[in-house]
């Protein structure tokens, strides 16, 4: 996919939505809890089978072409960050699959909120959130304008 905005933690974050560590909330078919570390070899490879899951969702669920560019950017946002639970009904989701791809650009920005903080907020201490969402957007319109 991509390098992220924020920074990939080898120790467990406990995030609104619960612990994650190297990109992922469960390694080894265990679930991650606070404070549990892992080597940046194991971040890697629990990122790669992230990224993979990621990838494979995106092309089974989003019904129009895609650049590999605008899949990184879809999986980015989909199903790696808001999850398939949210990410189904949303707005995103009909406008992409509607062929309104300007729309779904547009909708993958409006997701800035942590635990209901507003992430534009820099106090809140999420607003990598706002970058990540920018990157997530500009990728999954790559080339549209062509």
């Amino acid at each position: 996919m991509k390098k992220r905005v924020t920074t990939l933690r080898h120790t467990a974050m406990v995030p609104a939505t619960g612990p994650s560590v190297g990109g992922a909330t469960m390694v080894d078919g265990k679930p991650v809890f606070p404070g549990m570390k892992l080597s940046k070899e194991k971040c890697d490879q629990v990122n790669a089978i992230e990224r993979d899951k990621a990838l494979a969702w995106v092309e089974k669920n989003i019904k129009v072409p895609l650049s590999e560019p605008q899949k990184a950017g879809i999986a980015s946002f989909c199903p790696y960050n808001i999850g398939p639970g949210k990410c189904f009904p949303s707005t995103f989701y009909k406008r992409i699959n509607a062929g309104d791809r300007r729309g779904a650009c547009e909708a993958i920005r409006w997701w800035i909120k942590d635990g209901g903080r507003d992430c534009r907020i820099r106090s809140n201490n999420c607003y990598g959130q706002v970058s990540r969402r920018d990157q997530e957007s500009a990728l999954a319109c790559w080339g549209i304008d062509r």
